[in-house]
């Protein structure tokens, strides 16, 4: 069985103890391994021992060549590096390259600058060129002796370039061209350019000093005072009016206003270069790598080397960019950033016996134990910063697995040869834990009065000398947790126990059933439970509840090792690939996990079991399979920078990007493009630089014309689109770094689909106007129809109008003339007639009168007719029921007249129906008056709406045969009026049952419903 199949290292064998029982090879491996141990800590002891966050990008990486000259960083935050071998162009994650092939003179750069405008401008030995952003072009420098080695180029107040060659002075850009500047004195030999923070050129001239150019004029720049004869400055930088300068002499001076307030020796051949950090920190680059020195007193803060990570070459350039990182330049070995992380690392290479670090325990005097695997057991004193190797090779020759401290300051060793140490501080002593067998320990963890041990057969605590076994677990227990009332946690791969005196059992909690358990820690109320491949539960035992983190939520793998809750609460997990912080919400049990990179100074590694402690600074120790790594929080500097996003490259079927497209992104691309309709598909490239850790980049986009918000943040950096309808888009984005940082800008790129003809606005005007035409015709065909119909119509009024007269006048005639010619008559008759008595005369007079009568109440009937009213259906009915009434009353007939009262009076007639309808129902009475000889006549009136009146006429009299009735005068008046009126007239009788008719009215004619 090895160590693989419970989940820590990988190759190591769990048991080798016939490996260490041969006594020749034991003699010298214990000679060897003495001797290892003190030449790495004597080594370890004269230096710092630690590597600090530096990262270098050499050929290797991508650079064109190794010997790097100059630094400078763009607008787009692009770094830009000059090498003997060309110019590259460094976005954070690879190399453009920039040589004769671009169109550069030459490929030996010396000096690179990005001016305000954003044009790159680069020196070489034939020569300057500058990058627009699409070309390079070459401009001639005007030197007679053709000696061309420009150090530095820069800018003044007004854009105006300047270069500094150190074989022939000072250059000015002037009409397309270099030329030699004047200079404030005859002779004057100048020995460095310098721009100083505020914009200012400021130029040192050999025994004369600094002068600065304003106004087109040389001023001697007299904060600064003249240095010792025969030195010369050949670096300078400043912060507001502090300045500090290197000189030839190797000294490093710093000026407050005209008054040097401090002086160092910079301890190297040469001085090469100077920058000041964000920090206030002077950087030195010298012969033999870099040094760096307190910004207040000028004392050595660290130098940097091989043995922390650097390099021994001579370091040409140091350059501070906008996110806060260093860059060191160096003659050979590449380019270096400096991210001022809070880690550092341990090492073979720094110092250490063996870089696989099992564990690390601290005593209550503030020592820290490491434990190795390869070379055993080393003490850290914090306060001397010594390192001493502690020898056990009395017991055993092999390395450590795991470490752990009791209360009393007493350690506690696990070996690979599966024994089990004791040290006191002075002796070690060897425990055995069962008189059978060793067995092989995996964890040690110390709880007020015991000591326990989780081996590979299961649990066992010391106490007072005894040693104890746990009922109930015989498999491999890996993890101890004592927690209150003096019960105690231990972790297994088959589940979680809960141990109470020397008796263990199962927790009864179902979502960590059988879990696979690496290592248990306590934060609040919370139980930490590390796993094999499910990551990190958080058991609050009271409750029972338990929530998850994850590589879902979060952590960059799920197989846990190590988890520890320092001194600040805070939570660290150490997984298969590198250690983190997990920061618990506990109200809404969300979680948020800070992953560590190369700019804190931490490369990936694989974490330890329960290898972590922290020191009495707070710093954290991890231990893992490539070293020791310490997590400084208190030095730790937050850099307030932000990412850069540009839009890299954009492609469409319409048009081809040029070929160059990655190297200045965004002013070659095509401007505000217009895609057809039926080709609109795009596709956009984006970057976000972020140099300090361009892996955390993700990106939130948007359309603008399609889109209504901003994305959530997505790694991916090309965008499609297809099948975009017309319209004018922008797409838009934004970089995020480290997930919650912004870019401090939003890129965007303008373009439009164009409309085809069918949806175009002209067409929309085209058929507006059609419609509008078309509805013109339309609504003048409807009119001239509307107007003939109106025409018909006042015809057919005309027309009717004329039937009224007509009937109106045959009314009058049949009503008035009859009448009138008989009253005529009988008068004739009585004149003639003298002779009659008074009886025949009375009776004519009576007719006489009669007629009379009868002529009035027919012209009243007629006159009534031409009325208003006379339309009016409940008038008219009113008209027909007063009839009755006076027809009737002297009789012995009953007249009922009903439904009136239902009738609406709102309903009114067409013309001339009024005077038909009392007509036809005078003579239906008149009738059963004179031959019915009924008792009772019944009239009843019903509407059907507007539509229909029906009026019934019924009588009790002897009725008729139908067959034998014989029309007459009445009866055809009757039907000549109700065909006027467009009435049905039903007549239902029987004889001895009486007569019934029926008169339905169409209150409308079809003509004028329809009209």
């Amino acid at each position: 069985m090895n160590l693989v199949s419970i989940g820590f290292t990988k190759t190591y064998p769990l048991f080798c103890p016939k490996d260490f029982r041969k006594p020749k090879i034991l003699t010298v491996r214990v000679y060897i391994y003495t001797i290892f141990i003190f030449v790495h800590f004597f080594v370890l002891n004269q230096v710092s021992g630690q590597k600090f966050p530096l990262q270098n990008f050499s050929v290797d990486k991508g650079l064109i060549q190794s010997q790097v000259q100059s630094i400078a960083q763009d607008n787009q935050h692009c770094l830009w590096v000059a090498t003997f071998g060309g110019l590259d162009r460094f976005d954070g994650t690879s190399f453009s390259h920039f040589t004769r092939t671009e169109g550069l003179n030459s490929t030996i750069v010396t000096a690179v600058y990005t001016a305000k405008n954003g044009n790159v401008w680069a020196a070489t030995f034939k020569g300057i060129s500058c990058y627009d952003g699409s070309k390079i072009i070459n401009y001639p420098v005007i030197e007679k002796s053709g000696k061309l080695n420009f150090r530095a180029i820069t800018e003044d107040e007004t854009g105006t370039i300047w270069a500094f060659n150190i074989n022939a002075g000072l250059f000015i850009f002037n009409d397309n061209r270099f030329i030699n500047a004047t200079v404030p004195f005859k002779g004057a030999v100048p020995t460095c350019l310098f721009r100083s923070a505020g914009g200012g050129l400021l130029v040192n001239f050999s025994k004369e000093g600094i002068y600065t150019f304003k106004n087109n004029k040389w001023q001697k720049f007299s904060q600064i005072p003249f240095i010792d004869k025969g030195e010369n400055i050949i670096w300078l930088t400043n912060s507001g009016e502090t300045y500090y300068a290197c000189t030839s002499g190797k000294k490093l001076i710093k000026y407050s206003n005209g008054v040097v307030v401090a002086e160092s020796k910079v301890d190297a051949k040469f001085v090469r270069a100077i920058c000041m950090d964000g920090k206030g920190d002077i950087w030195v680059g010298t012969t033999n790598g870099a040094l760096v020195f307190n910004g207040n007193n000028l004392s050595v803060k660290m130098a940097l080397d091989a043995l922390t990570g650097f390099s021994d070459n001579v370091v040409n350039y140091i350059f501070h960019d906008m996110e806060g990182n260093i860059w060191l330049g160096t003659d050979g070995d590449g380019l270096f950033q400096f991210s001022g992380g809070s880690i550092v690392k341990y090492d073979k290479s720094a110092g250490l016996p063996g870089k696989i670090i099992m564990g690390v325990a601290k005593d209550n005097s503030e020592n820290l134990f490491i434990a190795t695997r390869e070379a055993g057991l080393i003490k850290y004193n914090p306060s001397d910063k010594k390192i001493i190797p502690i020898d056990y090779s009395r017991i055993s020759k092999a390395g450590i697995n795991c470490l752990g401290m009791d209360k009393n300051d007493n350690l506690f060793l696990g070996t690979m040869d599966s024994k089990l140490l004791k040290f006191n501080g002075k002796n070690f002593q060897e425990i055995r834990l069962s008189r059978k067998s060793n067995s092989f320990i995996i964890a040690i963890t110390g709880d007020e009065d015991k000591t326990w041990f989780a081996t590979q057969n299961g649990c066992y605590y010391l106490k007072a000398d005894s040693i104890f076994k746990i009922n109930g677990l015989e498999q491999i227990t890996i993890a101890v947790l004592p927690i209150e009332n003096r019960e105690t946690l231990v972790g297994s791969l088959s589940g979680i126990y809960l141990v109470s005196g020397n008796n263990a059992k199962k927790i009864g909690v179902s979502k960590l059933k059988d879990v696979e358990v690496h290592c248990l820690a306590r934060f609040h109320q919370f139980i930490l439970i590390g796993t094999v491949n499910e990551g990190v539960y958080f058991w609050e035992k009271e409750t029972g509840e338990v929530y998850k983190c994850d590589s879902k939520k979060g952590l960059s793998d799920d197989e846990v090792y190590s988890i520890f809750v320092d001194s600040r609460d805070n939570i660290w997990a150490g997984t298969g690939t590198g250690i983190q912080k997990i920061f618990f919400n506990e109200q809404n049990h969300s979680f948020v996990v800070k992953k560590f990179s190369k700019s804190d100074g931490y490369e990936n590694s694989e974490s330890n079991l329960n290898a972590i402690a922290e020191d009495k600074q707070g710093g954290i120790w991890v231990g893992t399979t490539k070293g020791l790594f310490v997590f400084n929080q208190d030095t730790f500097v937050k850099k307030p920078s932000q990412p850069y996003v540009i839009i890299q490259n954009v492609e469409s079927r319409t048009f081809k990007d040029d070929s160059r497209n990655n190297i200045m992104p965004v002013r070659h691309l095509p401007a505000s493009p217009v895609l057809p309709y039926n080709k609109s598909d795009i596709s956009l490239t984006v970057k976000g630089i972020f140099l300090t850790n361009p892996e955390s980049i993700t990106y939130s986009y948007q359309l603008a014309g399609l889109d209504t918000s901003f994305s959530q943040p997505v790694k991916q950096t090309i965008f499609n689109y297809q099948s975009l309808e017309p319209g004018t888009y922008t797409f838009r984005v934004k970089a995020i770094a480290n997930g919650e940082v912004e870019s401090a800008n939003i890129a965007e790129y303008p373009f439009s689909v164009s409309t085809p003809f069918h949806k175009s606005k002209w067409f929309l005007v085209l058929i507006i106007l059609s419609l509008l035409v078309t509805g013109a015709v339309v609504q003048f065909y409807f009119n001239r129809i509307k107007l003939r119909k109106q025409k018909q119509l006042e015809s057919m009024r005309i027309e009717e109008h004329q039937k009224i007269r007509q009937r109106t006048s045959e009314d009058f005639h049949d009503e008035l003339g009859n009448k009138l010619t008989r009253i005529s008559l009988l008068t004739e008759i009585l004149q003639k007639k003298t002779s009659m008595d008074n009886t025949d005369k009375n009776a004519v007079i009576m007719q006489i009168k009669e007629n009379v009568l009868s002529l009035y109440s027919g012209t009243k009937e007629i006159i009534w007719s031409l009325t208003p009213s006379s339309d009016n259906v409940v008038e008219i009915l009113a008209r027909i029921k007063l009839f009755g009434q006076e027809l009737f009353q002297d009789l012995e007939i009953e007249f009922l007249c009903m439904g009136l009262e239902e009738i609406d009076p709102k309903i009114i007639l067409p013309a001339d129906y009024g005077l038909n309808i009392v007509l036809i129902c005078k003579e239906f009475l008149n009738n059963s008056l004179r031959h019915s000889g009924c008792s009772t006549v019944t009239l009843v009136a019903v509407s059907q709406g507007y539509a229909k009146i029906i009026i019934s006429i019924e009588d009790n009299g002897k009725g008729f045969e139908k067959n034998s009735i014989t029309k007459g005068n009445g009866l055809n008046n009757i039907q000549r009026r109700a065909d006027r009126i467009g009435a049905i007239v039903e007549i239902n009788a029987a004889k001895d049952s009486g007569t019934k008719i029926i008169l339905e009215i169409n209150l409308y004619k079809k003509e004028d419903i329809f009209i």
